[in-house]
């Protein structure tokens, strides 16, 4: 674990907003999250989750312990879904039609 100070989080809020983060810890691995809430002097402060940035707006600096979460691990590139025809389409349903 490896406690940063005064971190400019520009790159991690949605619309870029010059702040900075007092005190942050980049969490790459369960260790770091277990050494976090073992350190006395960083368990009690109020702490703000940050993963990509996306939809999070930054209005000045944070004052919270920043817990960066950079776990590696598998990205979603994209998401496909499947749904069968609805049995109200009646132009694709597979259900007969009542009479």
């Amino acid at each position: 674990m490896n406690l940063e100070k005064n971190v400019p989080l520009q790159p991690y809020n949605t619309f870029g907003i010059a702040a900075k983060a007092h005190a942050l810890v980049r969490v790459r691995s369960e260790a770091d999250l277990l050494a976090v809430l073992a350190d006395p002097q960083l368990i009690t402060l109020p702490r703000l989750v940050l993963g990509g940035g996306s939809n999070m707006v930054l209005t000045g600096d944070v004052k919270a312990l920043v817990l960066k979460v950079e776990v590696p691990g598998m990205r979603l590139v994209a998401c496909l879904l499947y749904t069968s025809p609805s049995p109200r389409d009646l132009s694709t349903s597979r259900m007969p039609s009542s009479a």
